[in-house]
């Protein structure tokens, strides 16, 4: 989902910035949190049909997040710059 921020930690990490790559894994946090708000790969199928991506529908019994928890997933990927 934020594929650019991963590779700077790494990228980061790798070249002996250790506060560079400690101040993109607080820039990550917010989407880590995020995955508590439904089941496992529910939100992860959310976000990236709201980035774009058709990742489809949750297969049931699962089911997209509550609209509740939808809004909050919108405000994080807004407030990371993933949503277009």
């Amino acid at each position: 989902m934020a594929p650019k921020l991963v590779v700077q930690i790494y990228d980061t990490f790798m070249a002996g910035d250790i506060q560079g790559s400690l101040e993109a894994q607080y820039k990550l946090a917010p989407l880590r949190v995020a995955m508590g708000l439904g089941s496992w790969p529910v939100v992860t199928k959310d976000a990236m049909n709201l980035i774009g991506f058709q990742a489809g529908e949750p297969i049931k019994p699962n089911t997209s997040c509550s609209e509740v928890n939808m809004t909050k997933l919108k405000n994080i990927l807004a407030n990371m710059g993933l949503l277009k």
